[in-house]
């Protein structure tokens, strides 16, 4: 299993990549260890229903660690058993992740929302307004940033430097990009 480190407020978060089935036994024990856990997904892109449409990670934490699971080191049926042992899945825009999950055949859409909490609609709740009326807005990145502090976007400035130097624009990064790739997997696990 690869291992990088990154400091969020001071603290140190690690964040661990599978490189095959020998390390998941490791992301079992901390999901079945860890009940409420933040999940996410990172694709090729928005259009879910394309035909290139592919999942490349699939991200489970909390704020001192977390897993980065690339879907080309690992089977769908070892997919679906850590989706499956999830017990309170955080994520942000759980709809899409639950589209994400079911459209390459891990987890059935009503399955995954039934278990989730949605911290985009937590944030709606606590503050309706957008950046343009005066609030924080709903996207994650903005949400951390106010939250967390200003380093939670390093990962996020990171992989659009890792496109930029490899010629990509935004959306050509995301279809293009190797999902075992570092600065991906740091991405993720932030």
């Amino acid at each position: 299993m690869k291992h990088q480190s990154i400091e969020i407020s001071s603290q140190p978060v690690d964040v661990f990549t599978v490189e095959g089935p020998q390390d998941l036994p490791a992301v079992h024990e901390f999901i079945t260890s860890n009940p409420l856990l933040a999940v996410d997904t990172e694709t090729t892109g928005l259009r879910i229903f394309s035909e290139d449409f592919r999942m490349h990670t699939l991200q489970v934490g909390n704020a001192v660690e977390a897993f980065v699971v690339p879907m080309p080191n690992v089977s769908i049926d070892d997919m679906r058993g850590l989706v499956a042992s999830l017990v309170e899945p955080i994520f942000h825009n759980a709809k899409f992740d639950a589209l994400v999950m079911d459209a390459v055949g891990i987890a059935p859409f009503n399955e995954t929302l039934d278990k989730a909490h949605d911290t985009r609609i937590m944030a709606h709740l606590l503050d309706p307004r957008g950046k343009p009326e005066g609030g924080t807005g709903h996207g994650l990145k903005a949400l951390a940033e106010k939250l967390i502090g200003s380093n939670a976007q390093d990962s996020d400035n990171a992989l659009k430097e890792h496109f930029k130097a490899n010629g990509w624009n935004r959306e050509q990064g995301w279809a293009q990009i190797e999902a075992d790739d570092p600065v991906m997997a740091l991405y993720g696990g932030m």
